[in-house]
């Protein structure tokens, strides 16, 4: 539910939060359970890979941080994998699901500041991206807020969306943010690479939505 139309149709924290037990748990409970039956099977097929002894650097290294330990099991069934620096077994990707986890959480806060103001919303997590790209030291917290500011442009890109066609071209504006992009990957200087990949990926989804919208 974007800024825009929670204005109108008001907004349920009950509904919101049910909405988003439904589509991320019980996907992430059956990648718990494939997860932990192909481990078992891989570990008797391959236990010098598992074991993080096949002499390849970057093999071993990667495996030496996935398991069944308390600090991989524990975070991963409050659904914040990997936050101790431990994958759940072998499945790597799950720490995405930990972000966005983190991101639904404290979605309503943002949309509460949105509804005050666009500049005090998308200006505070600009700010946070600013701050944690000094802050890396901060492990999981450091990182997931350190990418908030992608997820959060998901957010105004619903909002262009909703705006009248005749108000805005999603192929010039698309074009645009990837020439800004370019300029900003070959400018030396310090949080450019921040702000291009955020033109980046945004030019990239604008440009692929003009076409579905032909």
């Amino acid at each position: 539910q974007t800024a825009k139309t929670s204005r109108h149709q008001g907004f349920s924290l009950s509904a919101y939060l049910q909405r988003r037990v439904h589509r991320l748990v019980p996907p992430y409970l059956l990648a718990l359970t494939l997860t932990v039956a192909l481990d078992f099977a891989g570990r008797h097929l391959w236990p010098v890979l598992y074991s993080a002894q096949t002499g390849d650097a970057l093999l071993d290294a990667n495996f030496a941080r996935k398991g069944f330990s308390a600090a991989s099991v524990w975070p991963a069934l409050l659904m914040l994998p990997s936050s101790l620096g431990m994958d759940f077994g072998s499945n790597g990707p799950l720490w995405s699901l930990g972000y966005e986890v983190v991101y639904y959480a404290v979605y309503p806060i943002w949309l509460l500041m949105r509804r005050r103001s666009a500049g005090l919303a998308y200006g505070s997590v600009v700010v946070i991206g600013v701050v944690t790209q000094f802050t890396y030291q901060l492990g999981f917290i450091g990182n997931v807020l350190g990418h908030y500011h992608l997820w959060i442009a998901g957010a105004g890109l619903a909002e262009v969306a909703c705006l009248p066609q005749k108000r805005f071209s999603w192929e010039w504006g698309g074009a645009a943010l990837l020439v800004t992009a370019g300029i900003l990957s070959l400018k030396a200087i310090p949080l450019a690479g921040l702000f291009a990949g955020i033109a980046l990926g945004l030019g990239l989804v604008m440009l692929a939505g003009s076409l579905l919208m032909r």
